[in-house]
């Protein structure tokens, strides 16, 4: 005759495995939450390497950078997202040489969703500043048209760009962001930088 045994998995068994499997969806969870956050970050980090590139060949052209603020006037910059009320931004550059433009002069920037951009520019617009954060993102990064780097600093998740969180653009030879303490949201946070930092 046969012998019918009822075998099955034990208490025990059963878990051991259910606890392996939370271990690795805690593990595979917390690396994909990590792999999404440099994506969105290297995002707002690509948007101002394209805005800083499109200074350089306006620049070329007209002698002056533009600035966000309305009509590319100098100074503090307006932030631009890929939500303002045009298919491309488009600043118009309001001080060329100290006069109004001759020509239809623009600076036409294309913003990734989430992204905020400031241009900042000094007198008359003889050198910027420019910044840029992926709202979703827990990093701001900087340029400055007197260096080639690029500089960051932490911000908090959920924080858009705010037009003041960029320093100022002063007509010098140096950077005007290196080593220079944040402002909301591009604060910094501890143990990582409290000042812009070159990458």
């Amino acid at each position: 005759m046969f012998k019918h045994y009822n075998e099955g998995f034990s208490l025990v068994e059963l878990l051991v495995v259910v606890a392996l499997i939370a271990v690795l969806v805690v593990v595979t969870g917390s690396q994909l939450q990590a792999y999404n956050l440099q994506g969105v970050n290297a995002t707002a980090s690509a948007d101002l390497r394209n805005a800083a590139a499109a200074e350089k060949m306006f620049f070329a052209n007209w002698g002056v950078y533009a600035s966000s603020m309305p009509f590319g006037f100098s100074g503090t910059g307006a932030v631009i997202t890929s939500n303002t009320p045009t298919p491309q931004v488009t600043i118009g550059q309001g001080w060329i040489n100290g006069t109004a433009p001759s020509a239809s002069t623009t600076l036409t920037l294309s913003v990734s969703n989430n992204v905020g951009v400031v241009i900042n520019t000094s007198a008359m617009g003889a050198s910027y500043t420019m910044g840029s954060k992926n709202a979703a993102g827990d990093r701001c990064f900087a340029m400055d048209s007197d260096t080639r780097e690029v500089y960051w600093i932490n911000g908090p998740i959920g924080a858009p760009m705010a037009s003041t969180a960029v320093p100022a653009a002063l007509a010098s030879s140096y950077s005007d962001i290196d080593g220079r303490g944040g402002v909301v949201p591009c604060l910094g946070t501890a143990p990582a930088s409290v000042v812009w930092t070159a990458l």
